[in-house]
């Protein structure tokens, strides 16, 4: 089940109703959304234990963390580290986005690289690229994968400057053969958005924007370009954006 929400080019939090749990990938803005979508789940389909996954730490994704105090919250290892230390900053200049009352809620499960639920036929893996941090989900029984913001129209954000670990995790999508990829914001679609996230990556190394790009496209290139200018990258020759 797809809950999309209209703030931030619309948010998406991805619901699996597993034979066991059920799984809540990312948690929005707050815990009264995910409340709302705990009192659907359990009036039309009943009580089970809840697994919520943050693809990563940014603060879209994980104010709603809340909802669920006493479930098994999982993300990658780094994450609990970037929400400490960029919660005060975040709340400070995003509390206009707040949805209900927001307290930091820390994953309590971590891991590494991979974790599976096999009787439910759903497994979590790292793949960093927007973050250093950013993991996806394969509900393996509907080959749907959520990407979290690793994915995104029109082009990505990168917030961390290493291009070809990006490129690696979205070329492992192509393993997984999903029929479905859902990004954190935005309309699902099929392997076409990984390819072209992969392309503009591939332009981005050279300070290329694509022709024809959308004022919002510029807008992103511009933010990624000066993430790896910071990191240390320098641009000779080609069609950058300034």
């Amino acid at each position: 089940m797809l809950f999309t929400f209209p703030e931030l080019s619309g948010t998406n939090v991805y619901v699996i109703r597993g034979h066991r749990h059920y799984f809540i990938c990312d948690t929005f803005l707050g815990p009264e959304p995910m409340l709302q979508i705990r009192s659907h789940l359990e009036a039309n389909f009943g009580r089970r234990p809840y697994v919520v996954f943050n693809s990563h730490a940014d603060w879209d994704h994980i104010w709603g963390n809340a909802a669920f105090p006493d479930s098994l919250i999982l993300a990658h290892q780094e994450a609990p580290r970037r929400m400490r230390a960029e919660w005060e900053r975040d709340v400070h200049q995003y509390s206009r986005y707040m949805k209900g009352r927001v307290e930091m809620t820390l994953p309590n499960m971590v891991f590494d690289s991979t974790v599976a639920f096999p009787d439910d036929q759903v497994v979590f893996f790292h793949t960093p690229g927007h973050t250093l941090d950013s993991s996806s989900c394969m509900d393996t029984s509907e080959a749907i994968l959520f990407a979290g913001d690793n994915v995104e129209e029109p082009i990505p954000y990168l917030y961390q400057p290493d291009i070809h670990l990006y490129q690696r995790s979205l070329s492992g999508y192509m393993v997984h053969n999903p029929t479905i990829v859902i990004p954190g914001h935005g309309a699902p679609g099929s392997l076409e958005i990984v390819e072209r996230n992969s392309h503009y990556l591939g332009l981005l190394m050279r300070g290329i924007l694509p022709e024809g790009a959308s004022d919002e496209a510029r807008s992103r290139h511009t933010s990624n370009l000066r993430t790896l200018v910071q990191a240390g990258w320098g641009f000779l020759g080609g069609d950058s954006t300034h």
